[in-house]
């Protein structure tokens, strides 16, 4: 006889239960330390889906297409319901980041469901109002999806869908606010507000006839390019339009026409959770906007409001379907050199210029891409300290898949994490008091403090002090992840070594002959094995390596295609802002 399984889908607790034999969705339910609790050892996790990359890679394309089939059906259904007559790129604007990242989302985790092999007998559904779960904005619902609370809701969605027994819980679920500000917290917001309010209103409304917001480089020089433009940097009050008494999603949930089985439950419950501001406060946002930026305005400029900010998206889109150009410029690594990147498919396809950091096309010539040096490359960095430690900075992804692009998810993170520990510890012992670990502020459930220390690092890690500040104090800088922390290491000439598995950061066609170079002479390394022997073979005198003429010059080939910088940034942006 098939033996029958207890599903458990989230890590919240009040779904589990003791002495059953339990099935997991997934790593992101078991946190760490925390399995110990359970009373039984019959329990087992359900294989990702994505584990398979190829499908991950697959997948990409067919959700894409999905994506763009989607925002054709909202573009209509929201200019029906706003009453406006807008295009495609319009909407593109403003709903591409939240629906293309609601579909990927809720694809993963319908396939999660889908993939469940064993037969499952019970799972607990909490008691939840999906109302309470409809975001405000954009910025809300990127940090629900990474939530146990929000998670639950939508697999408990697709378990009813797919009749898969289970049994309603009379405990209340609610998705977790941020915790009351005090008095003075509150007065000192209102303060800011009220100082800001006058700021945005009389001054940069008038003044800045070239908007940059979010431009993702250092305040004081956001302040000179700002400056060169005869402008001030753009400051807005954080005046929070507020939820709605009412919603109007079952009234709308009969707008689409649902195609198979799968788009019949993501179209309801992309009716039913689109964040307000596109609904209900959409209008409300549009007046708004009116009081903090220039009427019209030469260009808009932004390497981050682009996906997080929906009271500027709906600016943009109506200044550029106005004839405002729109730029966005690169706001980080892994948008080149990783083989998929939906975020920088948005960026592409939504601006009518997209700044590159060197590179200057993407699998396509009907793109405009400018290659500019770099903002945040901007910052200058201090010089290595020859007697420093060995810097190791630490990546973290959330437990559960928020975005497609060339990262491991779920699970695979923790395989990144054993090949740090495997490097570590195949450092030399003599070398090992120069180990610093640098964790991420964000740990997203994993608790990385305590799996450190219980690997016994925990001397190693570094609490309470920034990037920066930490390189200032280190020798050599690790980099085990595709990200931007080498590109600024490299592009500011401090000794690096990079290395991560190619199987979960798969490197694009177009940077496999770089990487090759970077590997052959020391800086690259795809196991943590050799990256060490490596380390251990050039540590005492790291710049005999360092400044090897063939070093540099793989370094400066990588930095001219991928981290460009100028002494003269300030100067080349300040003419192409003007003459865009």
């Amino acid at each position: 006889m098939e033996e029958k399984y207890f599903l458990i889908t989230t890590a919240l607790q009040e779904t589990f239960r003791k002495n059953k034999k339990i099935i997991f969705l997934g790593e992101w339910c078991l946190i760490f330390n925390h399995e110990k609790k359970l009373q039984n050892k019959h329990h087992i996790v359900n294989n990702y889906h994505w584990d398979d990359r190829e499908k991950y890679n697959r997948d990409f394309y067919f959700i894409d297409n999905l994506y763009e089939k989607k925002l054709k059906e909202f573009s209509v259904f929201l200019n029906k319901k706003h009453k406006i007559n807008h295009n495609t790129e319009y909407w593109r604007i403003i709903i591409g980041p939240w629906l293309r990242s609601f579909i990927e989302v809720f694809f993963d985790r319908y396939e999660i469901v889908k993939s469940i092999k064993n037969k499952i007998y019970d799972t607990v559904v909490l008691d939840y109002e999906k109302n309470d779960f409809i975001p405000l904005n954009y910025k809300e619902f990127n940090s629900q999806i990474k939530s146990d609370e929000w998670n639950h809701v939508i697999f408990s969605e697709i378990i009813r869908f797919m009749n898969i027994p289970h049994s309603k819980s009379n405990i209340r679920l609610k998705q977790k606010t941020n915790s009351q500000k005090s008095f003075k917290k509150k007065i000192k917001t209102i303060c800011k507000n009220i100082l800001l309010n006058t700021y945005s209103t009389f001054i940069t409304k008038s003044l800045n006839k070239i908007i940059i917001k979010d431009p993702y480089m250092p305040l004081i020089e956001e302040f000179k390019l700002n400056l060169k433009l005869f402008q001030l940097p753009i400051r807005h009050p954080d005046n929070k339009i507020k939820k709605p008494k009412k919603s109007i999603r079952k009234k709308l949930s009969g707008n689409l026409i649902y195609k198979n089985k799968f788009e019949n439950l993501l179209d309801r419950l992309l009716i039913y959770m689109i964040p307000y501001s596109y609904l209900e406060n959409f209008n409300k946002i549009k007046s708004s906007n009116e009081l903090l930026y220039n009427k019209n305005p030469k260009l808009i400029f932004t390497s981050n409001a682009y996906q997080h900010d929906d009271c500027f998206k709906i600016m943009t889109a109506e200044k550029t379907s106005k004839g405002t150009k729109y730029i966005i410029g690169q706001h980080g690594g892994n948008f080149k050199t990783g083989k998929l990147n939906q975020t920088v498919l948005h960026q592409l396809k939504s601006s009518s210029v997209f700044v590159s950091w060197g590179w200057e096309n993407y699998n396509c010539d009907s793109f405009n891409i400018r290659r500019m040096p770099s903002l945040k490359l901007s910052r200058k960095i201090s010089a290595p300290d020859s007697n420093g430690y060995i810097l190791i900075t630490i990546p973290s992804y959330p437990r559960y898949f928020y975005c497609h692009y060339s990262v491991p998810v779920v699970g695979q993170f923790l395989k990144v994490i054993e090949s740090i520990f495997c490097f570590i510890k195949k450092l030399d012992s003599t070398n090992l008091h120069l180990v610093k670990i640098k964790l991420d502020s964000d740990e997203f459930g994993w608790n990385l403090t305590e799996r450190f220390e219980q690997n016994g690092f925990s001397k190693m890690l570094i609490k309470n002090q920034n990037f920066y500040r930490s390189l200032s104090k280190s020798r050599i800088s690790i980099s085990p992840y595709n990200s931007t922390i080498y590109y600024e290491t490299l592009s500011s000439n401090f000794p690096t070594v990079i290395f991560f598995d190619t199987k979960y950061y798969e490197i694009s066609d177009s940077s496999i002959e770089i990487f090759n170079l970077l590997k052959s002479v020391g800086i690259f390394h795809e196991t943590p094995l050799l990256a060490a022997v490596f380390v251990n073979s050039v540590l005492e005198n790291i710049n005999d390596w360092w400044f090897r003429k063939e070093v540099q010059e793989a370094r400066l080939e990588f930095c001219n295609k991928f981290a460009l910088k100028s002494e003269t940034y300030l100067k080349e942006w300040k003419y192409l802002l003007k003459n865009a």
